[in-house]
């Protein structure tokens, strides 16, 4: 392509929005072809539904041009200001599907797949070469490309068609339902009751537009999902909206909000207000008491009003808070908790609390706290619910293994190890991600859960299971022969002091005994490490 064509391709959307399109004749002794859109150089030709897109056609020594688009969709006739918006008064001979004009702005009314097609002839062969930017691993690639043009008679054409997406205008649709039941909105004079701590599902039904996003308000309730579970707690009459929005890379960005006519009315409860769910220890050693209600904010600490015993004893509160949830209530002791505590709250019933909707907290004696648990190695990975495809077995591995739903000590998968005579040894192995950070000189609980199909044979020893990590620095294995019991889930467990600063690789392991006759399944699920905690 002629230099003065790349300099041409240099130009920017808002020339061409500004340009005159019969000003330009081509030299007769010049026969080239270019375009330029304002899509520059994406893979793909996006525009929002009643915006334009400008086509510009920089070929030279043509014998003939011509522009088309679709019936429906429109020209318009620049210059239009960059901020403009609405674009009706710029719409030149409506109805028009066809122009020779060098530059063309093409308003798009039409939703869907578009067609913006140019068709130029030549009295020579011209190409038309050209850059498009793809994406692999965040980094833009280049790539050239070239379009011929083909004979056709007498004549060389050059017939290309632009294929653009026109997002349509998005128009909010929603749903409510109360008790499973799909209750109305659409009026002004529906009003939707509900009583306080009771929900409401909200489901977005848009489809128009292609949403990406969507977000409910009523009050200070609020949900964001496609369908959310709402809870009202405040006392009230509320008014809502629905607002649905569309956003992403090459995607042309759209919202509208719906006002919800329908009032909510939220009413007093007529359920008791209780206790509900578990009294949790939280990692910062909070105990937090969960409420079927929102709590009216409080000044005056009410931890006289509760009692809290310790492995028995009764242990100094060092105050009662409001959780930031508003439904729970967040209790810490003047004492240090450790993890093997056996801990109880108790309340009275007599204190000054009470809900947003004025109910008064019943009492409860002596509800067990669950302590805070954390595995070093995760849950997920240690009881294989997540990362199992980083498991590969061992280089001297020839027993087999699978992760199943056959049968799972928790969750839904475990570890199937499976020897058969002749077999040294079935071994896998996975990274720990991230790593196991230890503290020098802290004992560490070890556990791990088995599960020996009845029916084995060859499992003396040295048959046996075994959990290892690093390079085997740090082991520990037990036996599968009997008294081991046999088709129930059975815990192992001790307290380990690794040798090693991290843990890094674990290993799970089963192994023949020495004449390998072994004939052994077992389940393998739940591996365990936590920091040993001991009260002083």
């Amino acid at each position: 392509m002629k230099n003065l064509i790349k300099i041409i391709c240099l130009l920017t959307v808002g020339f061409f929005a500004g340009c005159s399109s019969d000003t330009y004749e081509a030299p007769d002794s010049i026969s080239d072809v270019g375009w330029y859109t304002s899509a520059f150089r994406s893979t793909t030709m996006v525009v929002g539904r009643f915006k334009y897109m400008s086509f510009s056609d920089l070929s030279q020594g043509e014998t003939s041009h011509k522009w088309t688009i679709e019936e429906g969709n429109f020209f318009l006739k620049g210059p239009i200001p960059l901020k403009e918006t609405k674009y009706n008064k710029y719409i030149t001979n409506p109805g028009t599907t066809e122009t020779t004009d060098k530059t063309i702005h093409v308003l798009f009314a039409n939703p869907g797949e578009q067609k913006v097609r140019l068709y130029n002839t030549f009295k020579d062969s011209v190409a038309y070469r050209y850059v498009v930017n793809t994406y692999s691993g965040g980094v833009t690639i280049p790539v050239k490309k070239t379009f011929s043009s083909k004979r056709v008679g007498n004549e060389w054409v050059i017939d290309t068609t632009f294929n653009v997406k026109v997002y349509d205008t998005i128009v909010p649709l929603m749903q409510i339902k109360q008790n499973g039941v799909v209750v109305s909105h659409e009026n002004p004079t529906d009003v939707i009751t509900i009583e306080a701590g009771d929900k409401l599902e909200f489901t977005d039904l848009t489809t128009q537009g292609e949403p990406t996003a969507r977000s409910w308000k009523i009050g200070t309730a609020t949900g964001s999902s496609v369908v959310s579970t709402i809870t009202f707690n405040k006392l009230g009459d509320f008014k809502g909206t629905f607002t649905v929005n569309r956003s992403g890379n090459e995607i042309p960005g759209d919202s509208d909000t719906y006002q919800i006519p329908a009032t909510f009315r939220v009413i007093q409860s007529t359920k008791p207000f209780v206790l509900t769910g578990t009294i949790a220890e939280q990692e910062n050693e909070t105990i937090r008491i969960p409420f079927n209600g929102e709590f009216e904010p409080f000044i005056t600490d009410p931890k006289s009003h509760f009692t809290v015993k310790v492995n028995g004893i009764v242990f100094p509160i060092k105050s009662v808070s409001l959780a930031s949830t508003g439904t729970s209530l967040d209790l810490v002791l003047v004492d240090k908790i450790y993890r093997p505590d056996v801990i109880t709250v108790s309340y009275d019933g007599t204190s000054t609390l009470k809900s947003v909707d004025e109910r008064v907290p019943g009492a409860f004696t002596d509800k067990t706290v669950k302590m805070h648990d954390v595995n070093l190695i995760g849950d997920e990975f240690g009881g294989f619910e997540s990362g199992t495809a980083t498991f590969t077995p061992t280089g001297t591995s020839d027993g087999s293994f699978s992760f199943t739903t056959e049968k799972a000590a928790s969750g839904t998968t475990s570890l199937k190890l499976v020897l058969t005579p002749g077999k040294a040894k079935a071994e896998i192995s996975a990274p720990i991600n991230p790593g196991v950070v230890l503290k020098p000189g802290k004992t560490y609980i070890f556990r791990y859960k088995s599960y020996i199909v009845s029916g084995a044979t060859g499992v003396e020893a040295p048959a046996q299971t075994g959990i290892a990590f690093n390079s085997y620095t740090n082991q520990f294995f037990s036996t599968v022969r009997a008294p081991r019991p046999t088709d129930v889930w059975e815990t192992q467990q001790k307290d380990a002091t690794f040798t090693d600063v991290s843990l890094s690789t674990l290993f799970i392991r089963i192994l023949a005994n020495t004449p390998r006759t072994t004939n052994v399944t077992v389940y393998i699920d739940d591996i365990y490490i936590v920091e040993k905690e001991v009260r002083p």
